[in-house]
């Protein structure tokens, strides 16, 4: 009876360290591929798109690299205005990149192009770049917030603590029956 009393709080003390430790320091963070970007070429199987900053401003002398089955298959730099055109290519999936930026693309013909496939790529160099909003929360371990860190904590806190009322049931109920059975 002790000996499960003190395993459950070493259960309930693990898991509230474990919930306070951040993600980093736990386990590694799986590297999760982009998904495939369509992008339709021109009539004449041109890629056409622009390479810019974190703050959205265009990045002139950039050098865009085209590669597909990991074989370059071309290479350019954008202009001024932070665009740039590939020309002879083929339907297929590809990778763009530029500076330390690699996007997967899926390059389409006009007309197989799926409905949500842009005309041109956008590649994002440089610095972060923020998808979403963290509401201002100072401290969030490994990605949650404290509302469901809290959740986390109170559920399984709630769940050890059923474990050990119900040993404490079964060794009353035990005992009860020692007593009313001749």
């Amino acid at each position: 009876m002790k000996m499960l009393r003190r395993a459950a709080q070493a259960a309930v003390v693990m898991a509230c360290c474990g919930l306070l430790v951040p993600g980093g320091l736990s386990a590694a963070t799986p590297q999760v591929a982009s998904p495939n970007r369509d992008v339709t070429l021109t009539s004449t199987g041109s890629l056409r798109g622009s390479v810019v900053n974190g703050e959205g401003h265009a990045v002139d002398g950039a050098t865009v690299l085209l590669h597909q089955n990991g074989k370059e298959v071309a290479r350019t730099v954008t202009r001024v205005d932070g665009s740039f055109e590939v020309v002879g290519l083929r339907n297929g999936v590809y990778e763009l990149a530029a500076g330390t930026q690699v996007t997967p693309v899926r390059l389409w013909s006009a007309e197989v192009a799926p409905p949500a496939s842009r005309d041109q790529a956008v590649l994002v160099v440089g610095g972060n770049v923020v998808r979403g909003q963290d509401m201002g929360i100072p401290f969030a371990p490994g990605g949650l917030d404290l509302i469901t860190l809290w959740t986390l904590g109170a559920s399984t806190g709630a769940l050890v603590l059923t474990a050990v009322n119900q040993a404490d049931i079964n060794d009353i109920q035990d005992k009860l029956n020692k007593h009313i059975s001749p």
